[in-house]
């Protein structure tokens, strides 16, 4: 709903989802469980592994992401108003 008020139309932001739920799950796996997940046996084990891959893929679809909202939400404060306005 908050992007709907912003000007983000349903489906423009679609496809970056998926990275940015692995990226928000990784997060709270480092946040919650110091980056380790459990075995079986409830016994700590080390560090789960994160690639450079992975990290370059976050920070790409986090910029496309923020670009996408700032975009939308000055387009819907400052273009559209001028549209409206010159009618």
């Amino acid at each position: 709903r908050a992007m709907e008020i912003i000007g983000v139309k349903k489906g423009m932001a679609k496809k970056m989802l998926p990275t940015l739920d692995a990226m928000l799950d990784r997060r709270h796996q480092i946040v919650h469980r110091v980056d380790r997940p459990k075995s079986k046996d409830d016994q700590w084990v080390r560090a789960t592994s994160l690639s450079p891959r992975h990290v370059e893929k976050w920070a790409k679809t986090t910029l496309e992401f923020g670009s996408l909202l700032i975009t939308s939400a000055g387009f819907k404060k400052h273009l559209i108003p001028l549209t409206r306005f010159r009618r």
